[in-house]
């Protein structure tokens, strides 16, 4: 009997192993708040070296269902431009490519392109290279991106054209497109457009290089995409314990007239990296966060998920972000940003990652499975002691009646 109990015991020990690891899954859990520090990103490997337009794997349906990666390599802060039926994915620089670009139309396949934006400008130096964003307009395609300036030392924004999506860009000015010199530089930015189809710049002053607030900000871009109008918008700051101090990589989508302002916030080579939202009544503001904890944390397969963009096609909005690959967080570590990849919903007013509600299914039909077979064990366990409880009280009862 005793070995019957430490049975079942190991039985429902097994089966409650599984449902901590199924929650795991989720990313659900305890966020450790850490003061985020500022530090220069380093180029990494990223893409392999090739001939521009060379095969490369690409796996949406793994990420999609999983949360997996979607392509195996470095590709920090994603930028996804539809064109004509075709994907470009732009990311931060490597050590192979200022700007990198993939491109695929579809499927389990793609191209590499190598550098989209193979030469900066005079005032600029390689290596610091940041978020790209690209915007199709008037025949042709304007790159923003994050560099640095020679003669402050600081991150700014500037814009190169090209007359591709895989480039090569160029950029032939003499200063940066917007720089927040008194707020510590410009950094990050990305691009929506208002409902007459205008075009805005968003971004975020770089303030956490020399203790100053990190802000989020937006202006208005020209109609030809090469310069800014007016004065920027001041639409969030940095003031909820879980952000560290400092928030960055603004991105914004619109539903039934509401502006939903998604950021980045914390160590961006830590865990603790994570991903916050807050509603908005026009782009320039005002904004307003409708919770004080992230929207997304880490999950089983990303951790310290940031960098977020989205992109429209095949009626859903997807998205895109980079996170670390688990027990390799940082780059001193050995870690890359790798490129994932879900669906978004917007259900009474909040966003939702239709990939979470997978998991969330998930779990709770592995959990009624679990507990309908442990039901069933036991069940079976009840009768085999019942059967065998009889057994021998029918032996006993023979025994008794065949003794002279």
């Amino acid at each position: 009997m005793a070995a019957r109990r430490h049975h079942r015991r190991r039985v429902v020990a097994g089966l409650s192993g599984l449902f901590v690891l199924m929650l795991a899954a989720t990313g659900c859990g305890s966020l450790v708040s850490s003061q985020a520090r500022p530090g220069q990103r380093p180029r990494t490997g990223g893409p392999a070296p090739g001939a521009s337009g060379a095969p490369t794997n690409l796996d949406p349906a793994l990420g999609l269902l999983l949360g997996a990666p979607v392509y195996d390599g470095d590709f920090a802060d994603p930028y996804v431009l539809v064109d004509n039926g075709r994907y470009f994915a732009y990311a931060t620089n490597t050590k192979g490519a200022n700007i990198p670009v993939l491109m695929t139309s579809g499927g389990g396949s793609g191209q590499y392109f190598g550098d989209a934006f193979p030469s900066l400008p005079s005032w600029s130096t390689p290596g610091f290279v940041w978020a790209p964003a690209v915007y199709a307009v008037a025949g042709q395609y304007v790159l923003y991106y994050t560099t640095h300036v020679n003669a402050t030392g600081r991150q700014c924004l500037s814009r190169a054209v090209a007359p591709t999506p895989v480039g090569p860009f160029s950029d032939t000015s003499s200063q940066p497109l917007v720089c927040q010199a008194d707020l510590g530089g410009t950094i990050d930015p990305s691009l929506v457009a208002d409902p007459g189809g205008q075009a805005w710049l968003l971004f975020k002053n770089d303030g956490n290089c020399c203790g100053i607030t990190t802000s989020l900000w937006s202006q208005e871009l020209s109609p030809d995409g090469l310069s800014v109008v007016g004065t920027p918008a001041k639409l969030l700051s940095a003031d909820q314990p879980w952000e560290g101090g400092l928030i960055e990589a603004p991105s914004m989508v619109t539903n039934n007239g509401t502006y939903y302002l998604f950021y980045s916030a914390n160590a961006w080579d830590s865990e603790n990296y994570a991903i916050g939202y807050a509603t908005c009544t026009s782009i320039s503001g005002p904004c307003t966060k409708p919770a004080d904890s992230p929207w997304m944390t880490s999950t089983a397969l990303a951790k310290g998920p940031g960098g977020q963009e989205f992109y429209a096609a095949v009626g859903q909005l997807f998205i895109v972000y980079h996170g670390w690959t688990p027990g390799e967080i940082g780059y001193s570590n050995g870690g890359e940003r790798r490129l994932y990849l879900d669906s978004i919903r917007i259900v009474d007013g909040r966003p939702i990652r239709v990939g979470s509600e997978q998991v969330t299914f998930a779990i709770v039909l592995a959990v009624a499975t679990a507990s309908l077979a442990l039901g069933i064990v036991v069940a079976f366990i009840a009768l085999v002691i019942r059967h065998r409880r009889r057994r021998r009280r029918l032996h006993s009862a023979t025994s008794h009646h065949a003794s002279p």
